[in-house]
């Protein structure tokens, strides 16, 4: 069973107006797709993230704060949200360092930007405001229920979300930034009807594929969602059979 680095912020391990913490469902995700799980947090001590570093096989980055626009060399946006600066720092660490060991990444809605961030791309601070003159722009903060689809995206042919869920689904949609300079080694693989991405993968590492919406509140109610977790624990299994044979 791999053991995946779940990251995290303090907001996401708290319960919300008598929900179970937001990580929960990320966390039956992995465990239902086979994996198991460990939360790097930016409180962990310095110990304790080296050795989980050389366990984990697989990191998961999940949604949550606006990434510091410091870190893509921008001034803060009048509508930027909340940032946790110590978050950042951890999950932009992280990142270009399981790029460099080829370990697989999922990224979801904040972990498609960060990890784009971390590899040397940006995004829109807020859609609404920095793309208000584009024509066809979509609502992206969905007021529906969250486990809902409100959306449809259409995927790059030949890219691993295509062969996952075809030429076109519909997704849920909860974010007010999204990703605008691609990082080198990335593929825009998703995108909206407004061109808005919806997706990144890395054609030439095992397994990165990063995602704008939240196929871990969707896959329940709509399998077709599932294989996206499945794949990312049978390529973080593969990583972990390489990584002891060494």
């Amino acid at each position: 069973m791999p053991l995946i680095g779940i990251t995290s912020g303090e907001g996401s391990l708290k319960p919300v107006e008598g929900n179970p913490p937001k990580i929960e469902a990320y966390k039956e995700a992995i465990k239902d797709a086979g994996g198991d799980t460990f939360i790097f947090h930016p409180s962990i001590d310095k110990k304790e993230m080296e050795d989980a570093r050389r366990k984990v096989s697989g990191l998961l980055f999940i949604g949550g704060d606006d990434v510091d626009p410091s870190f893509f060399n921008e001034p803060p946006h009048e509508n930027l949200g909340a940032v946790d600066k110590e978050l950042d720092v951890m999950e932009i660490e992280l990142a270009r360092w399981a790029w460099e060991k080829n370990m697989p990444i999922l990224g979801i809605c904040r972990g498609i930007q960060v990890v784009n961030i971390a590899l040397g791309g940006d995004v829109y601070q807020d859609l609404a405001s920095e793309l208000s003159d584009l024509p066809g722009l979509i609502y992206h903060q969905q007021k529906k229920r969250r486990h809902e689809p409100v959306h449809e995206i259409f995927t790059r042919p030949g890219s691993m979300l295509s062969r996952l869920f075809g030429h076109s689904i519909d997704v849920n949609s909860t974010h007010h930034q999204a990703v605008r300079k691609v990082a080198p080694g990335l593929l825009k693989s998703a995108w909206s009807k407004d061109e808005v991405t919806e997706g990144l993968e890395a054609p030439e590492k095992l397994f990165v594929i990063l995602v704008q919406f939240h196929p871990e509140l969707l896959y329940r109610n709509y399998p077709v969602f599932f294989p996206l977790f499945k794949n990312f624990i049978q390529k973080a299994g593969y990583y972990e059979g390489k990584k002891g044979s060494n």
